[in-house]
């Protein structure tokens, strides 16, 4: 990775971290409902934020560094103005508004003091994983644009700014071929990846959806976010490992797609796919846009806008492994 481009990433991660509580402490947590909950208030005194003062639906919380913004009763909640959905809603309890305490370990905690997250992760090899191919084509937009050809198109400008930085970068399909889905997770075991990032284009029968989403594995047992709470809860599976690091890499590249495109936030959310479940390494999987959509389809279709959804991803991974790289460091020093 060239000089400079670590030395910004580094720094603004050290800034993150630099008022961050010990990373074997923890917020209170008390039992609601025979689940355990942090109050706002214990979290606010545990990371620095000055006490909360809720109005009826929303509470905010700010200080030099995160601005978190719950809202009662739901599972969005915002950090640093990206939308995030939690496995469970805020609570208001009495005079108290409580976050699950999974979330705060899974969802909340990874953004406010990576370096306790990724500590262990590996920092080099990057799998990009461009979906679907072959006789698979995925989605198909209204000007005839499949989802296969285009998920290339990003995922070769992807790899190529990431190989520029100085990262080993693999893809699992160059052409259009299909491929299984226990293929493309064998092939990210087999180059030892440090990352694993799969590209993908939305669709819906609604031409009106559109924006951009980012996915991660839900956390332990808890249901996928579009289950709405109602799904089974299925088994932790070992790429709960990674929690915290899907996470981390999941809101750096969703804020940074934000940034770079202005895409509608359609947030961080949770899903048990085959590839971020089996997964050996942190994982996400990023949904660009909606290919059903007229107006986004009209504008993967432009060269600049192509460019600016391989830098938001490129650089939502670079942020990434600059906060691994950094909690190395801290160990070593």
């Amino acid at each position: 990775m060239r000089t400079g481009i670590l030395f910004g990433l580094l720094v603004g991660w050290a800034l993150v971290a630099s008022s961050a509580p010990d990373p074997h402490d923890f917020p209170r947590t008390t039992v609601l409902d025979d689940r355990p909950a942090v109050t706002l208030r214990h979290l606010a005194r545990f990371y620095g934020f000055p006490r909360p003062r809720p109005d009826d639906r929303v509470v905010e919380m700010v200080n030099e560094q995160h601005h978190l913004m719950f809202e009662r009763d739901s599972r969005r909640m915002q950090i640093n103005g990206v939308n995030v959905w939690l496995h469970e809603p805020i609570i208001a309890h009495r005079r108290a508004w409580l976050v699950s305490a999974e979330d705060l370990r899974a969802a909340i905690d990874p953004v406010l003091r990576p370096s306790v997250h990724v500590e262990q992760a590996g920092y080099r090899v990057i799998v990009l994983d461009p979906g679907h191919g072959g006789r698979d084509e995925g989605g198909r937009g209204t000007m005839g644009t499949l989802e296969k050809d285009m998920v290339l198109t990003i995922s070769r400008q992807v790899a190529a700014l990431l190989q520029k930085a100085g990262h080993p970068v693999y893809m699992t399909r160059e052409d259009d071929r299909y491929l299984s889905l226990e293929e493309r997770v064998v092939f990210a075991r087999e180059r030892e990846a440090d990352v694993f990032v799969s590209i993908h284009f939305n669709a819906s029968a609604n031409r009106e959806a559109r924006g951009t989403e980012t996915f991660v594995l839900s956390a332990g047992d808890h249901p996928s976010t579009s289950s709405g709470g109602g799904e089974t809860h299925p088994p932790p599976v070992p790429a709960n490992a990674f929690d915290g690091a899907n996470m981390l890499l999941g809101y750096s590249i969703q804020r940074n797609l934000l940034k770079t495109t202005e895409n509608e936030d359609r947030g961080v959310r949770r899903a048990r796919y085959f590839v971020l479940r089996e997964a050996v390494s942190p994982a996400v999987l990023v949904e660009c846009a909606f290919l059903t959509n007229p107006q986004e389809e009209r504008e993967l279709h432009r060269v600049e806008y192509q460019r600016r959804l391989a830098h938001g991803i490129a650089q939502g991974i670079l942020e990434y492994l600059a906060a691994t790289l950094r909690a190395q460091l801290q160990d070593v020093l």
